[in-house]
């Protein structure tokens, strides 16, 4: 009788060459997602300063006060008339990879319009775009 020795499985080489291709494609994906990363991360921020933009302009309308947005610990904070004295109400954050600049903190009126006109300046690592408000409330973004 005939024995045969068939053993399945991997051998040690041929994982070793399989852990090697792999870590190779990792290594060759990493910055292209790191720039992704960075682009959602610029992309989010964009969002929540049009958000607080509209936001303060909805809600002066709303509630029939002026609004303010003030630049607090890289937050666009919102703030409304009380008694002559600014109370805040609400608050956006960007996230922690973003740095926002104003170049004026605008304050909504009950109609809707700003005053000054306003630019708020959002910077990353690779990206600098400038959302700017008009007197209407039209938003547009532009890369700087």
């Amino acid at each position: 009788m005939k024995t045969t020795n068939h053993q399945k499985g991997f051998t040690v080489i041929e994982l070793m060459v399989t852990l090697a291709i792999f870590a190779l494609i990792l290594a060759l994906s990493a910055p292209g997602f790191n720039a992704f990363s960075n682009r959602a991360e610029i992309d989010s921020a964009i969002r929540t300063v049009t958000s607080a933009l509209q936001t303060a302009r909805q809600q002066a309308i709303e509630r029939n006060k002026r609004v303010k947005v003030i630049l607090e610990d890289n937050k666009l904070v919102l703030k409304e008339t009380h008694y002559d004295l600014w109370q805040p109400f609400m608050e956006f954050d960007p996230g922690d990879k973003v740095d926002l600049s104003l170049n004026a903190s605008p304050i909504f009126s009950p109609e809707g319009y700003i005053a000054p006109l306003c630019s708020v300046f959002v910077d990353s690592e690779s990206f600098h775009y400038q959302v700017t408000i008009s007197m209407a409330g039209r938003i547009k973004i532009q890369k700087r």
